[in-house]
C-alpha cells in the first residue's frame, strides 16, 4: 500500500527539528532553508514555469506560421 508522501516540513515538525536548526547545521541562512524545504512552493512554481514555456512556445509556433 502505497500512502501519500510526507513533507520533509511535517518530519521536522514530528521530529522537534526547527527551520533555525537546519540553517545552523548546513551553513545557510534560515530564509534559504525555508525556501528550500517548502516543496509545494517549489512544485507550484515549477508549474508555473512549464505553463509559461508552453505558451511562450504557442506564440513562437504561431509567429513562425506567418514568417
Amino acid at each position: 500500500m502505497q500512502g501519500k508522501k510526507i513533507s520533509i516540513k511535517k518530519l521536522m515538525r514530528d521530529a522537534g527539528i526547527r527551520i533555525a536548526d537546519v540553517a545552523e547545521a548546513s551553513g545557510h541562512d534560515r530564509a534559504t532553508v525555508c525556501h528550500v524545504i517548502d516543496e509545494e512552493m517549489v512544485e507550484s512554481i515549477q508549474q508555473t514555469a512549464l505553463k509559461l514555456i508552453k505558451e511562450r512556445t504557442k506564440q513562437v509556433e504561431q509567429q513562425l506560421s506567418l514568417f
